[in-house]
């Protein structure tokens, strides 16, 4: 026998070995899949939704010239999601959105867009253009606490009604027998603005207000599969050379700064979470629906680090006044002292200020809510055109309500 047919005499016994083994153990050999989806393709083909409201199960992913059809397994919690939709039903406000997501991670609960207004195609959800108004007093806070500036306690003097904000109150630093000495706790959970706009300007500054809102991910993109505009971040625009434009970003009097739903729950997400804001994601899964074959699997990105642990703990504080004696107390006093919830941990900032996209009255409610292990992150806002038929707070707390009775 030649050396060739020596070599392919082996080759061929060998075959036939591997045969064998196959077939007697059964093993599966299964075809290597030439797909390689990635987060971008996944946006790509979410974004041809009109919401999240309703996420379909066969999800076409676009690959070049052609489409990929696969099977989707969302991180969407189908009861929240349901009774969220429900709940907006209920109180048909002119426009709505509900974002909750698991703050350790970054999935997402529940998504839900709401309008009553016919012709308006704009995915509330992914909508960034709400005013941020008082919530950005988080990012105010947060630059006052991590740098040593204040904490909870520091008394900040102010003259005036804590809804206002006029100059003679914010830059004079006289006080007189009209002046109230409230702690920054105090102040954040009432949302006093001449007291975030003295914090802004005199104690912070607008180079670290700008550093902590870029750490909170303003103006910026997320490693995501939500499609989303600019990826899902809130704007602002922070002049160093014109002091009262710190002051209005600082109270949150203002609507240059600018936040969407989503981009609510991750800064909240980030307080409960330690300092570490996830980034945001729908999807759990991708599979050949052919085969099963698993093509994609999410895992959690981390996002930004906004702030210290330590700093995190103390904002909780901040968050947890605004429901127990703050701006949402009397929306929350039957939560808090029901037998079910009363190991719920609630907290969170309110905001409110005229919106132009869409137009009418825009108010927030975002914060977290934390039973033992368990951590969620939201934002839920109403726009208000003429009436006013719900608080963004009454939403949320109807579906905290919900999820904590039944998860």
């Amino acid at each position: 026998m030649s050396r060739s047919s020596f070599r392919w005499y082996w080759y061929l016994i060998g075959l036939s070995a591997i045969a064998l083994i196959v077939v007697f153990f059964k093993i599966e050999i299964k075809p290597h899949s030439p797909w390689n989806i990635n987060k971008k393709q996944i946006a790509d083909s979410l974004s041809k939704l009109p919401n999240f409201n309703q996420l379909p199960l066969e999800l076409a992913i676009p690959d070049g010239d052609q489409v990929l059809t696969t099977k989707a397994n969302y991180t969407i919690n189908e009861g929240a999601q349901k009774y969220a939709k429900k709940i907006f039903s209920q109180w048909k406000p002119d426009y709505g959105a509900l974002a909750v997501m698991d703050a350790t991670t970054g999935a997402l609960i529940t998504l839900v867009s709401y309008t009553r207004a016919e012709g308006f195609n704009s995915d509330i959800i992914n909508n960034n253009e709400f005013p941020a108004a008082s919530v950005f007093k988080i990012v105010t806070a947060t630059a006052a606490i991590d740098q040593g500036i204040a904490t909870p306690d520091t008394i900040v003097p102010f003259n005036g009604r804590g809804t206002t904000l006029y100059k003679k109150n914010v830059m004079k630093k006289g006080t007189n027998r009209w002046t109230r000495y409230p702690t920054l706790k105090k102040a954040f959970g009432h949302s006093f603005n001449t007291v975030f706009g003295k914090l802004g300007i005199f104690y912070v500054g607008s180079s670290k207000l700008a550093k902590y809102a870029d750490s909170f991910g303003f103006n910026k993109n997320f490693d995501s599969d939500i499609p989303i505009k600019y990826g899902s971040t809130g704007l602002t625009g922070l002049p160093t050379d014109d002091e009262w434009s710190v002051v209005e970003a600082a109270s949150g009097f203002t609507d240059s700064n600018t936040l969407s739903p989503i981009h609510g729950a991750m800064m909240a997400a980030s307080i409960v979470n330690n300092g570490t804001m996830m980034a945001p994601y729908v999807i759990h899964d991708i599979k050949d629906p052919k085969t099963d074959e698993l093509l994609y699997e999410a895992s959690p990105v981390i996002a930004s680090h906004t702030m210290k642990p330590k700093t995190a703990l103390e904002m909780r504080k901040l968050m947890r006044q605004t429901v127990k004696g703050g701006t949402v107390r009397r929306i929350f006093r039957n939560f808090l002292k029901h037998k079910k919830l009363q190991d719920v941990v609630v907290g969170g900032k309110t905001g409110s200020l005229d919106s132009i996209n869409p137009k009418g009255r825009c108010d927030w409610f975002v914060g977290y809510a934390q039973r033992d292990e368990r951590k969620l992150a939201f934002a839920a806002v109403t726009v208000h055109e003429k009436f006013w038929r719900v608080k963004s707070a009454t939403v949320m707390k109807d579906y905290l309500a919900h999820y904590f009775f039944n998860n």
